[in-house]
């Protein structure tokens, strides 16, 4: 402590602040330990691996859900992971080792963000309606139903003919639905337990 020529110059005391502070800080703290609990949980569930080649990270962006500030974190990620396993054992293990490299466009989505559109008392109606993009909807229970958008490398680059990459999932895949568009060459994708094999086309 020293002396000047006005005061006396020295440690200033300790502000505990008010209770209501107190309690405000005290929530904080709890917000942020609950957030970064839930980052870990999601991460976890990201690096889950499905197969020789892929994890559930791959999948599990969306735009339109981060668009909407949603995390896009499964309902049952159980169910997720067993959706992603049958995808890429029945689907693209096979498309890998047959045609090479492909990128993967749209994976799995949340329902927040699917239903952002639908109205409260069509989703109170029809919970379980069928979009195979949410693997975890559970429109025919607990069996897989599940979509996956890729574009292979080898149509976009002119090595394999559009047909002719449509023709080998067709007759050498278990798909249930097959659709592309005349202006891309992305190919959605979709296993379900009865396959009906269908191919369509349009736009």
């Amino acid at each position: 402590m020293r002396k000047t020529g006005f005061s006396v110059v020295g440690p200033r005391p300790l502000h505990h602040g008010t209770p209501e502070q107190s309690q405000l800080f005290s929530r904080e703290s709890r917000v942020r330990t609950a957030l970064k609990a839930q980052i870990l949980e999601y991460e976890n569930v990201k690096n889950t691996r499905l197969s020789k080649n892929f994890i559930l990270g791959d999948f599990m962006f969306s735009t339109e859900a981060a668009c909407m500030g949603l995390s896009n974190f499964p309902e049952d990620p159980a169910m997720v992971v067993r959706a992603g396993r049958a995808l890429c054992e029945k689907v693209l293990e096979p498309v890998l080792d047959h045609f090479g490299r492909f990128a993967i466009t749209f994976g799995y989505q949340c329902r927040e963000a699917i239903e952002a559109d639908i109205s409260e008392s069509a989703r109170r109606t029809n919970p379980r309606s069928s979009n195979p993009h949410q693997w975890d909807r559970g429109t025919f229970g607990k069996r897989v139903y599940a979509r996956v958008d890729i574009l292979p490398f080898c149509v976009q680059d002119r090595k394999v003919s559009r047909r002719d990459f449509g023709h080998w999932l067709m007759h050498t895949l278990d798909v249930d639905l097959l659709m592309q568009w005349t202006r891309s060459n992305v190919y959605c994708i979709t296993i379900s337990p009865k396959p009906r094999r269908v191919w369509l086309e349009w736009g």
